[in-house]
């Protein structure tokens, strides 16, 4: 999956596998990826992109099955530090909104935007498009009264037009309803406004606050 973005963003192909296996080894210090381009038999498509319980470098929150954890990163901006980042930046300035520390792990499928879709799913982005048109209903915006969000699997994979085999590979990597959510409240009196970010996880009880900023 990291592949496939970096590569979108004109990452040097050289470049990419040394910053996905740096980004890997930050966090559990002795898995690599295989080569792009390689002959050698390819892993699943969670494998491949550096992907393992539904989490990306740069998302990591726990350890994984077998593998010494060496440090989850605690800030999108530790990302930057990996050898060999520099490609990424120089390729994509933006490249810090892509990526967060406070997730479940899951893509929600309700609110991704169809380049995360693809991205996710491998399918195509006229099909990716058209899968999130879907939840906008027949007035075709998002976000308002007759939305029509996905309630079940089935209706998800069907929209995505995957067969069962090709839905199991990406379905731990989704979700129908995210449990962590981001809220911005921006609060203007005359000429002055502040905004708070608030990041929760609504799985817990009590909620957790994972992120509380004030600008």
């Amino acid at each position: 999956m990291l592949q496939t973005l970096f590569l979108q963003w004109n990452v040097p192909l050289d470049a990419v596998n040394e910053v996905i296996n740096g980004l890997k080894k930050w966090t559990n210090g002795n898995q690599e990826i295989q080569p792009v381009g390689s002959n050698v038999p390819q892993a699943a498509p969670a494998q491949q992109a550096g992907v393992q319980n539904g989490q990306i470098p740069g998302v990591q929150t726990g350890q994984q099955q077998g593998i010494q954890l060496v440090r989850p990163f605690m800030a999108v901006s530790e990302m930057a530090e990996v050898p060999g980042f520099n490609a990424v930046i120089e390729a994509k300035p933006n490249w810090a909104d892509y990526f967060t520390v406070w997730s479940d792990g899951t893509i929600d499928v309700n609110l991704a935007d169809p380049s995360m879709i693809a991205l996710i799913t491998g399918v195509t982005p006229a099909t990716a498009t058209q899968f999130v048109k879907h939840i906008w209903g027949p007035d075709g915006i998002p976000f308002t009264s007759d939305d029509v969000p996905y309630q079940n699997w089935n209706d998800v994979m069907m929209q995505l037009g995957m067969s069962s085999q090709q839905f199991q590979i990406v379905q731990n990597l989704l979700s129908l309803t995210s449990t962590v959510d981001r809220v911005d409240s921006t609060g203007t009196i005359g000429k002055y406004s502040t905004t708070i970010s608030v990041v929760a996880k609504r799985s817990s009880v009590p909620v957790a606050y994972l992120l509380w900023q004030e600008k």
